[in-house]
């Protein structure tokens, strides 16, 4: 019950449609305190203040925004370590994902700002690399971890948070990448099942040492400068490098090359077997200058040659004036012997003259390695 007294008494209708008046008013929500509990006006007024609790708003009467989503500031800073901003007001690529984020990629640059409304819960901002930079995350968001380019974050309905991005340039340039491949080569056919150690040297190589295998390979994070790789000595096999690293000499197991920062070079290492054998060509020549027809009076035109040493294959042949024969055999010393009607016999080429305990025959001696191919040559003369 209200009691209104004085001169105006008789006038409380008047003074309730005024009430309902000041009810309907959103902008004078603060009249209603002024309102008895037994007005009809309270029960509005309540619902009114219950409602703004609800929304999360802390004002009593009326509401503004949309109380449902929160704010974030995403700041740029880019500078050069020791002091200064980058040159050029470069831009970078941020993305920020969450609840139901709105406007969620974008480019930034130096002291520039978004804003993104999001739901309430948890949000993450990424920014893509860019080369010679290095991100850090401060204010409302977590980097992930030291050097990342990610941030993670919690917001609340209704809550404004920033995060701020900076980019520092000469801080710590990205490392060069060398990717080092290993091929190896059986000549003879077959898979090649042997594994070789390859060392990368200079400019802090990380890692600095590793084992490879045919088809494998292995990146090797390292500063700009002068490199070196150099792979073990394998008995068996021969080694040579390609790509964007340069062999020190012939066979060598050392290659060199040079980096810049965020350069990315491959260098190749292949491994050729050695076969366990050595070839020796034979090759046959006779002269008749005086006498046409003295190279085909051995009978059969042939002259029958021998090879005594590791195995040879085939060990004896024979050969006519202008003919050629090929022989396999383990590495080590050969002697090679011929049988000739003819008073003089030369050797030339990977075979020397020896001395022969038969009158009608002449030899010669040499040495051959794996892998190796050598060429003597007999020559018969009549003179």
């Amino acid at each position: 019950m209200v009691l209104v007294t004085g001169i105006y008494a008789t006038s409380i209708p008047t003074v309730f449609a005024n009430s309902r008046i000041l009810k309907q008013d959103t902008k004078q929500t603060a009249n209603c305190d002024t309102v008895g509990a037994d007005s009809p006006v309270s029960d509005s007024c309540n619902q009114r203040a219950e409602t703004n609790v609800n929304n999360g708003v802390t004002r009593t009467g009326g509401t503004s925004g949309n109380p449902s989503t929160g704010t974030l500031l995403i700041r740029k800073s880019c500078v050069i370590s020791g002091g200064g901003s980058c040159p050029g007001n470069p831009s970078f690529n941020v993305q920020v994902t969450g609840n139901n984020a709105q406007t969620t990629s974008f480019s930034i640059s130096n002291v520039g700002g978004q804003s993104v409304t999001l739901g309430g819960g948890s949000f993450t901002v990424r920014e893509a690399a860019a080369f010679g930079f290095t991100p850090s995350f401060s204010g409302d968001c977590m980097q992930t971890a030291a050097g990342s380019g990610e941030a993670t974050g919690t917001i609340s309905s209704g809550q404004q948070l920033t995060c701020t991005i900076t980019n520092t340039i000469g801080h710590a340039p990205l490392p060069g990448v060398l990717l080092v491949n290993k091929v190896c080569v059986i000549p003879s056919g077959g898979s090649c099942q042997d594994s070789f150690n390859v060392q990368v040297t200079c400019n802090n190589p990380q890692p600095s040492s590793f084992s490879l295998s045919n088809g494998n390979s292995q990146t090797v994070g390292l500063k700009s400068g002068v490199f070196t790789v150099s792979e073990d000595s394998v008995s068996g096999f021969t080694t040579s490098f390609s790509g964007d690293c340069t062999q020190s000499s012939s066979n060598s197991q050392e290659t060199t090359g040079t980096i810049a920062a965020g350069q990315h070079l491959t260098c190749t290492i292949t491994n050729t077997a050695v076969p366990a054998t050595g070839t020796l060509t034979v090759n046959k020549i006779c002269v008749e200058p005086s006498n046409p027809g003295d190279c085909e009076r051995t009978g059969t035109g042939q002259f029958e040659i021998r090879i005594t040493g590791n195995n040879p294959n085939p060990p004896g042949i024979q050969l006519r004036g202008g003919g050629s024969q090929d022989f396999t055999l383990g590495s080590g010393s050969f002697t090679i012997t011929e049988t000739t009607m003819f008073p003089f016999t030369t050797f030339s080429g990977d075979c020397m003259l020896a001395s022969s305990p038969d009158p009608f025959q002449v030899a010669a001696t040499g040495t051959i390695a794996a892998g190796q191919h050598l060429t003597c040559t007999i020559t018969n003369s009549a003179l």
